[in-house]
C-alpha cells in the first residue's frame, strides 16, 4: 500500500523516462509534449475497474501473483512543486490546475511482451480544434475526473494498449468505440475481457484465451449481442475517386453524428498482405479546399490521436506502420460503424441520392455535404441559424434521425435536403432554406 509521506509530485521527463518507455509509451511522451505537460501528479493503488474486471476474470487465476491496483500518472502544462500542490490542496484554491490540466495515463501492473509497462485507460486533450487554413474535427465525450477531490473535466475519447491476453486489435478497437456508444444509446461499457467473450460465441479456428484476434465476423457478433446493427462500408477494388467520396462521406457524417468507425486495414510489404489490423477514426482534418487531409486514429499499436496522410487516396495512408515499422502500404479495406437499429435508411442508399446531387451541383464555389443527424441538435442549430420560416422548420415534427444533404456556396450552407433515417427508402420529407 502507498506510505502516506511517498512523493507524489513529479516533472514530468522523470515520470516519462520510468513508465512511458514502451512503443506506446514513447508515442505518449511526445504527444505530451505537444500538450506542453511540465508536471506530473502520481495516483497510486488505482483502483481501474476496466483493469479489475480483466484481472478477477483472467490475471486473478494465474499462477503468477499479479497486483490488482494500478498507477494513475496526471498530467498538467503548469510547473509546480509537492509543497505547492499540498498548499493548493489545503488553500482549495485548485482553479489554474483545472485549466492546466492534459489528461491522465492508467499504468497497468502487467508488462507487454518487451516487458515495458501496458498502457492503461488514457484520458487526454486532443490537438488544438483551430489550425491554419483548416479545421479539426474528434469524437469526443466529457470526462469528470475526480484527483484527491479535484474535480477535473475532459472531453476526449478513452484509449489504451491492447493486451493479447485478453484482446488483441479488434478488442481494443471495439473497446474504444464504446463510450461514444455509450452516451448516445446508453449501451453497456465491457472490458477487453469481456468483449472477447462475448464476441467468441461466433466460433473460429483460433484460441479464445489468450486472444488470437477477432475475425469480421465476430466484431459483428459483439455489436449485434448489445443491441445495435452494423453499417458495412468496403472501399476495396473502387477507383480512387469513388474510394475518395465514399470515405469522405462516411468519416464526416458518423463522426458528425458521435458514431465511432472502425477501420479493418490491409498491412502490406512487397505488394503482399502480411497481416489485418484493426483500428478507430478519432478525427480528421479538413484544409481550406473542404477536403480531409489528415486523418487521427486510436491505434491500439501506436496511440491515441495518431496522425495518418493520405497519400494516393483516402484509402492509402502514411503512418508509424511504413515510417517505423518497416510496411510499405497501409491500406483501408472496410469501414465498419456500429449503428442505432432505428437508423434504418442505409448508407449504401443515401449516398447514392448524395452523390446525384453532387454531380449535379459540381462547382468551386459550391460544397455538397452528407450529414447525419439527431433531431435535438439539428434542431439547435437551425435555432441559432438565419432560416427561413424559421417558426415553420422548428416546430414541424420530424423523425428522430436524420440524413441532411447539404448544400453549400463559398463556405455558407444555402439549402439543406431533409431524409427520415429512420425510413428504408430515401424520400424528400423538406428542404430548409438558409437566409445570407
Amino acid at each position: 500500500m502507498t506510505q502516506k509521506n511517498s512523493k507524489i509530485v513529479f516533472a514530468f521527463q522523470e515520470i516519462r523516462n520510468k513508465y512511458l518507455i514502451s512503443n506506446q509509451g514513447i508515442y505518449l511522451g511526445k504527444y505530451l509534449e505537444t500538450l506542453d505537460a511540465r508536471t506530473v501528479v502520481v495516483e497510486r493503488d488505482y483502483v481501474d475497474k476496466d483493469y479489475l474486471i480483466d484481472y478477477s476474470k483472467f490475471y486473478a487465476r494465474s499462477f503468477k501473483c499479479y497486483e490488482r491496483f494500478t498507477i494513475r500518472l496526471h498530467f498538467f502544462s503548469k510547473n509546480f512543486s509537492e509543497e505547492d500542490f499540498k498548499k493548493m490542496l489545503a488553500s482549495g484554491n485548485v482553479d489554474q490546475l483545472m485549466k492546466e490540466y492534459c489528461g491522465f495515463v492508467v499504468i497497468k501492473p502487467i508488462s507487454d511482451r518487451d516487458d515495458k509497462p501496458l498502457i492503461g485507460r488514457t484520458i487526454l486533450k486532443t490537438y488544438p480544434k483551430e489550425i491554419n487554413h483548416g479545421k479539426r474535427h474528434f469524437l469526443t465525450e466529457k470526462h469528470h475526473v475526480s484527483l484527491y477531490g479535484i474535480l477535473l473535466d475532459m472531453d476526449s475519447l478513452p484509449y489504451k494498449t491492447q493486451d493479447i491476453a485478453v484482446g488483441a486489435c479488434a478488442t481494443t478497437a471495439m473497446w474504444v468505440s464504446l463510450y461514444p456508444l455509450n452516451k448516445l444509446f446508453n449501451v453497456p461499457l465491457y472490458s477487453s475481457y469481456e468483449i472477447t467473450e462475448k464476441s467468441v460465441t461466433l466460433p473460429s479456428e483460433f484460441r479464445s484465451f489468450p486472444s488470437e484476434g477477432l475475425s469480421f465476423g465476430q466484431m459483428i457478433n459483439f455489436i449485434k449481442s448489445i443491441g445495435l446493427d452494423t453499417e458495412i462500408i468496403n472501399v476495396e477494388h473502387k477507383r480512387s475517386e469513388e474510394i475518395d467520396s465514399l470515405i469522405s462521406a462516411a468519416v464526416t457524417s458518423y463522426l458528425n453524428c458521435g458514431l465511432p468507425i472502425i477501420v479493418e486495414l490491409a498491412l502490406k510489404k512487397d505488394n503482399k498482405i502480411y497481416g489485418h489490423h484493426a483500428t478507430v477514426i478519432s478525427g480528421y482534418r479538413i484544409g481550406s479546399s473542404d477536403h480531409i487531409e489528415e486523418f487521427y486514429v486510436h491505434d491500439d499499436q501506436i496511440g491515441p490521436y495518431s496522425k495518418a496522410i493520405p497519400t494516393k487516396d483516402l484509402a492509402k495512408w502514411k503512418n508509424e506502420w511504413i515510417t517505423k515499422y518497416g510496411y510499405s502500404e497501409l491500406r483501408v479495406q472496410k469501414l465498419l460503424i456500429p449503428v442505432y437499429p432505428k437508423i434504418r435508411l442505409s448508407f449504401s442508399r443515401i449516398y447514392a441520392k448524395f452523390a446525384i446531387i453532387k454531380q449535379r451541383y459540381a462547382s468551386n464555389d459550391v460544397n455538397v455535404n452528407l450529414l447525419l443527424e439527431q433531431v435535438n441538435s439539428y434542431k439547435s442549430f437551425i435555432l441559432k441559424s438565419s432560416v427561413k420560416n424559421k417558426n415553420e422548420v422548428l416546430v414541424s415534427p420530424v423523425p428522430r434521425f436524420l440524413w441532411i444533404i447539404r448544400i453549400s456556396f463559398t463556405g455558407k450552407p444555402a439549402r439543406d435536403i431533409l431524409f427520415d433515417g429512420t425510413s428504408v427508402i430515401p424520400k424528400i420529407i423538406r428542404y430548409v432554406d438558409f437566409q445570407f
